[in-house]
């Protein structure tokens, strides 16, 4: 079948006579006729009806080749029946060799294209034949051409995997500056983790051809493009060949580090493999306190148990039937998280946002407003509608609490509304408008409204205290309590300090 598509006419006329012959000339290995057929003047780029040119029929021969070692006589040759093809196939490569050579002589072009898009390189690489594919590289052959499948040589090496052909490319290219790549073992390094290539990274890394500390333009490492490409296998490379660690805390130009990027584009596996790659480098995390690389923030403020809560929420929402899958997702990726000393802010953080600013007036002291995050989070986790899976440990403080267990989640939100709009600091009579709406059922409506309200200082406690009985009665809101004993612990060193 192979042959059928090489050297192919719709009908054959005298104007074909001299391709067709050259074409079957080169097929053959027949050196001494193509060479009078050049010197005749017969076009070396001359195509067939696909565009195949001579150059590209004896590089396909080769496949043939190969293909006579696995069948003898039309029969696959039996698993114990040993063939050595290697004489005839030496004789043939230098066929081709010598073939191509005479084309090159006679003007043929190195990166003529088939219909396909494919240059003669493409085939080489396809048919993993070193030396030709030497030949081709030594002569200029272009390695960014893309076929109609948008694939180029470079690209169908990495797919291929083939270390001896990537050696031969590093020989002719890791020196060379192009337009498309200014540093070629870089750019091909970042490639093949994008491609997810391990044994590509393997390669380039331990032989020095380029570094593992690279970066891009925007300050993502190898270990970032892993986490976006979900390739828990290459992050464990990268993990190994990044003895000192380096990688798992460099920031991206947004201030980035990698466990930022696992809580917000990786899958709990990701995640996981992260954490194992820290643990390894920095020990136990949680007992890093604040030297905890995962409490890191990026350059607006948040840390990766942030993102995760924040993140996975919105997609959720967005995608609307995978809700419950993605709230599943987080709350496995939170529990990974605080497992290992994650805080949703930095220590600090929220004592500075809610501790009174001296240049406020004595009046403007007895209340606070949270902090803008804290709206946030609240407003859409407090909103969420009881799609999760209860788990074993919310039923087990369920019984510990039967006080609290009898009523329903919308009950629960429904005190919470209550205790909050106690505490607001504006009161007045518009207060029992909103009262009414939330007894009338409509609480989940009112928090968006309640969460950015001023409250009173001495209310916190009451509100706080009212905020952890909902979220243990809740069966996946992990975040919630945490929020909650972050607030109580910031709340607790500012009363000290004022006393």
């Amino acid at each position: 079948m192979r042959q059928t598509s090489i050297c192919s006419w719709k009908g054959f006329h005298l104007r074909t006579l001299g391709a067709s012959t050259l074409h079957t000339a080169a097929w053959e290995g027949n050196v001494d006729i193509m060479q009078f057929l050049l010197e005749s003047g017969q076009n070396p780029d001359a195509g067939d009806d696909n565009a195949i040119t001579p150059m590209m029929v004896a590089i396909l021969r080769l496949n043939v080749m190969t293909m006579r070692c696995i069948f003898v006589n039309g029969e696959a040759v039996r698993r114990n029946l040993v063939v050595d093809c290697r004489g005839e196939e030496d004789e043939r490569r230098d066929k081709v060799i010598a073939v191509i050579k005479l084309l090159l002589r006679f003007g043929a072009d190195i990166d003529a294209r088939s219909q396909a898009g494919k240059t003669p390189l493409h085939y080489a690489v396809q048919e993993d034949c070193l030396l030709v594919t030497n030949l081709l590289l030594s002569h200029g052959s272009n390695i960014d051409v893309e076929d109609v499948d948008g694939v180029s040589q470079l690209a169908l090496m990495l797919e291929q995997a083939s270390m001896n052909v990537l050696q031969i490319f590093m020989n002719h290219h890791h020196l060379a500056a192009t337009p498309q790549r200014r540093d070629f073992a870089s750019a091909l390094l970042l490639q093949a983790v994008n491609t997810q290539r391990d044994e590509v990274v393997r390669f380039i890394v331990e032989n020095e051809y380029a570094s593992i500390a690279l970066t891009t333009t925007t300050g993502e490492t190898l270990l970032h493009r892993a986490i976006l490409k979900r390739n828990s296998a290459i992050m464990e490379l990268l993990a190994d060949l990044d003895s000192a660690g380096d990688n798992l805390t460099a920031a991206t130009a947004k201030g980035d580090i990698p466990i930022h990027y696992a809580a917000r584009y990786g899958s709990t596996r990701e995640l996981e493999v992260l954490l194992q790659c820290l643990t390894n480098v920095f020990g136990e995390l949680q007992d890093l306190s604040a030297e905890n690389p995962i409490n890191a923030v990026n350059q607006a403020g948040e840390t990766a148990l942030y993102i995760v809560g924040s993140t996975q929420l919105q997609r959720a929402l967005e995608r609307g039937i995978e809700a419950e899958a993605n709230i599943d997702i987080r709350s496995v990726k939170v529990q990974f998280l605080l497992q290992q000393g994650a805080r949703l802010f930095p220590p600090g953080v929220l004592v500075d946002e809610l501790a009174p600013k001296d240049s406020i007036s004595s009046k403007d002291i007895s209340a606070v407003t949270l902090p803008v995050k804290v709206q946030l989070t609240l407003r859409h986790w407090l909103m969420e509608d009881g799609r999760c899976i209860s788990e074993p440990e919310a039923e087990e403080t369920a019984h510990q609490h039967p006080g609290d267990s009898t009523g329903t989640m919308n009950e629960a939100l429904t005190e919470l509304c209550m205790q909050w709009l106690a505490g607001v600091a504006c009161a007045g009579s518009w207060t029992s408008f909103p009262s009414i709406l939330i007894c009338a059922g409509y609480a989940h409506e009112m928090v968006p409204l309640l969460v950015g309200l001023p409250l009173r200082r001495r209310s916190l406690p009451a509100l706080l205290h009212q905020l952890e009985k909902f979220a243990r009665r809740h069966p996946c809101h992990a975040l919630i309590l945490q929020l909650h004993d972050e607030l109580l612990v910031a709340w607790r060193q500012i009363s000290e300090t004022r006393t």
